[in-house]
């Protein structure tokens, strides 16, 4: 099931994403998402009250008897890529042309590079070349050659549909690029996997080191790592993996933070909420990883495999506080852009054929987002999601007052005067 809902970006950033500021404008069918087609037939409705709405409507309050004209304009399309993608008129990310921002091709995303910008007139004419197309043939070639296809939003001649289309942090950034490297790069997937073979000691140390390197490795950790391995190697072994936990469990966070299960890497625990990845990377890591991997503050090289490992997840955990933060200066993109360039380098550097995914290349695109849009968790799906699960969990066997009554009063959704509306005219 899928919502489609509206809020006020008049609001404040801290009310708009009020339940009780959302209008909740319609669920798509199940039990399957629906297809491109039947998502352009599930919006046309909505499209055609958007174009009244456009022009104005004439409302008549106490303070404006004579009425006041209050007209409305679609902004921003959030959600996760594929559902954007679908709605907005865009191929889905295993396309030739997967990017809506940029005309990347899949062939060139394992570069991480920003490729020429989409236009909007440009796509605009993609769309209408698609929605003309006599055949089916025809319109499955011109979606590989351009990753364009038809939207009814295409409607609403002020919608952008290059930048309002928004990048939603939580699906891209928390369960997808920090995810990807927590369980793929470091290996906590819920299975033990090969570790990284260590350096034999021989061919590194001489010999009046040789005490101390042997308590390092008695303590199973080493200074260097063999990285030239491939996909199947991760960083940590089951044995490092413990050592994680086990420091796990001493951090104390203050309330209001989201913990996380001692068991990270198991499969008992199940999957990481999106606030749980917020709170690993903001809080746990910077304050666990330290105690992994500096063995000797004074002793320890710059140039050792651990000291990268640490500027690789430094980077990545600045980048998630820069996503995460609540205000933002153009240094503050730049900034991010910096960070994350590097973070993809060393992880070049230390995993040997690292898996290049859409949500990496999509990330590129954070700091123009950023500039655009401002702080993204005010845009975030969080609010979505959530009425997504309210909806889910309510049984109604059927009954549709009872999905009024329980969704939309019962949640908050709306006032006590909508509910006596609902009474009235069911």
């Amino acid at each position: 099931m899928g919502l489609i809902a509206f809020n006020c970006l008049n609001l404040p950033p801290t009310t708009h994403n009020k339940l009780s500021n959302y209008c909740i404008a319609g669920i798509t069918p199940g039990t399957h998402e629906p297809s491109v087609t039947t998502i352009n037939h599930v919006l046309s409705p909505i499209i055609d009250q958007l174009l009244t709405l456009n022009t104005g409507v004439n409302i008549h309050t106490h303070a404006y008897p004579n009425g006041q004209l209050v007209r409305v304009k679609l902004l921003g399309l959030v959600g996760d890529v594929v559902g954007t993608h679908k709605v907005a008129g865009y191929a889905l990310h295993s396309a030739t042309c997967f990017c809506s921002y940029c005309d990347c091709t899949i062939q060139q995303r394992s570069k991480l590079q920003i490729g020429r910008r989409r236009e909007d007139k440009v796509v605009r004419a993609q769309a209408i070349n698609y929605q003309k197309a006599k055949t089916i043939t025809q319109q499955e070639a011109l979606v590989k050659k351009f990753g364009v296809h038809w939207s009814e939003l295409n409607h609403l001649e002020y919608w952008d549909t290059v930048d309002h289309v928004i990048l939603g942090v939580m699906h891209n950034w928390l369960e997808g690029v920090l995810q990807h490297h927590w369980r793929y790069q470091w290996g906590f997937k819920g299975a033990c996997h090969q570790s990284l073979t260590h350096v034999t000691q021989g061919d590194r140390i001489d010999e009046e080191e040789s005490d101390y390197e042997s308590e390092e490795e008695a303590e199973g950790w080493d200074d260097d790592y063999n990285l030239q391995l491939g996909t199947a190697a991760s960083l940590f072994s089951e044995r490092e993996q413990k050592d994680f936990n086990r420091l796990l469990a001493g951090v104390v966070l203050p309330a209001g933070i989201n913990r996380l299960p001692l068991n990270l890497g198991d499969t008992r625990h199940g999957k990481l909420k999106a606030v749980q990845w917020k709170s690993l990377y903001i809080y746990i890591i910077p304050l666990i990883v330290p105690e992994l991997l500096v063995l000797d503050v004074e002793d320890s090289k710059k140039t050792s495999t651990h000291a990268m490992i640490i500027e690789n997840i430094t980077r990545l955990c600045r980048c998630t506080q820069i996503v995460l933060a609540n205000e933002h200066t153009k240094a503050d993109c730049n900034e991010f852009r910096s960070m994350y360039n590097r973070y993809n380098d060393t992880s070049r550097l230390l995993f040997n054929d690292t898996r290049i995914l859409p949500n990496h290349h999509y990330a590129l695109h954070i700091p123009d987002q950023l500039c655009f849009w401002g702080p993204l968790m005010a845009i975030s799906e969080f609010a979505g999601e959530w009425m997504n699960g309210l909806l889910q969990k309510v049984k109604t066997n059927h009954v549709y007052y009872s999905l009024k009554r329980l969704a939309l009063f019962r949640e908050g959704s709306y006032s006590p005067q909508y509910f006596f509306l609902i009474l009235l005219y069911p």
